[in-house]
């Protein structure tokens, strides 16, 4: 396969991983005396997350949780290597929690994707591999290595038989997440009817989310179903008022089919009176 192939692969990867991702609870990301860092770095406010953890570290510079949010705005900020070297300390500190190398994985695979740096793809499968095995209820670990399974290439690892195996054990852990994963494992088989009956069991396993509702807006949007896109937009806005997405979506569709164009430039100008998270 063309290395741009292979780029697209872990691309996909990576978006997997970010989709399904939900805040995690797992050992080694920051606890109660770090929060205000944490509250920071969700916001997007990356300099002053930056500054916060430069000063935990000057206090303790074995702070796992302080290192690894170093790491985490480094990748943010697209200092890939910066993050690799941050990570690495981490792994250094504490190389039996399986979080630590979640995100050394994490941190190895964007820089192979965006830098092609393929001689780290024995990494990426030794670090995520090693972060089930330290724990083997690490949904995030597990959401990793399923969505490499999923996207990569047989020769670099890839199956889907093995992601599907995955998807099974993520959804005895975390029903929303696991079933959000299996959409995504229809949806790449192009089995359509499927991928909706697995957003509809993530939204009975969230009843208060609104994610369910737009990927499924999306995959209807992107197959050309725009009654249905629009609906299931309108569901997610009904769950969360908030959704900035789906008011920017709503627009999108509008546009793209060319169908309910008064509420869809009402979904955009509202959408540019909002503050949409980073």
């Amino acid at each position: 396969m063309k290395r741009a192939g292979m780029t697209i692969i872990l691309f996909a990867v990576l978006l997997a991983i970010f989709a399904c991702a939900k805040k995690s609870t797992q050992k080694g990301e920051a606890p109660a005396t770090v929060d205000e860092g944490a509250q920071l770095f969700d916001e997007g406010k990356f300099e002053q997350a930056k500054a916060y953890y430069q000063k935990v570290l000057q206090a303790d510079s074995t702070d796992v949780d302080a290192v690894i949010y170093m790491g985490r705005i480094a990748l943010r900020q697209d200092d890939y290597d910066g993050s690799i070297q941050w990570m690495e300390k981490a792994l250094a500190l504490a190389p039996d929690s399986s979080n630590v190398h979640y995100w050394a994985a994490t941190a190895y695979v964007v820089k192979l994707q965006r830098d092609n740096a393929f001689q780290l793809l024995d990494k990426v499968k030794s670090e995520i591999n090693t972060a089930v095995e330290l724990d083997s209820t690490n949904v995030d670990a597990r959401l990793f290595l399923a969505g490499f399974f999923m996207n990569a290439p047989p020769f670099a690892g890839g199956s889907m038989e093995k992601a599907k195996e995955q998807a099974d054990i993520i959804v005895g852990l975390d029903p929303f997440r696991g079933q959000l994963f299996w959409a995504e494992l229809y949806k790449k088989e192009q089995q359509f009817d499927e991928a909706k009956l697995a957003y509809e069991k993530a939204a009975a396993a969230d009843p208060d989310s609104p994610d369910p509702y737009y990927l499924l807006g999306m995959m209807y949007q992107g197959n050309e179903q725009f009654d249905q896109a629009f609906a299931a937009f309108e569901k997610a806005l009904e769950i969360d008022p908030g959704s900035t997405a789906s008011l920017y979506q709503i627009g999108r569709t509008g546009v793209k089919s060319g169908e309910n164009l008064d509420r869809a430039i009402e979904a955009l100008e509202k959408y540019m009176q909002t503050n949409p998270p980073p």
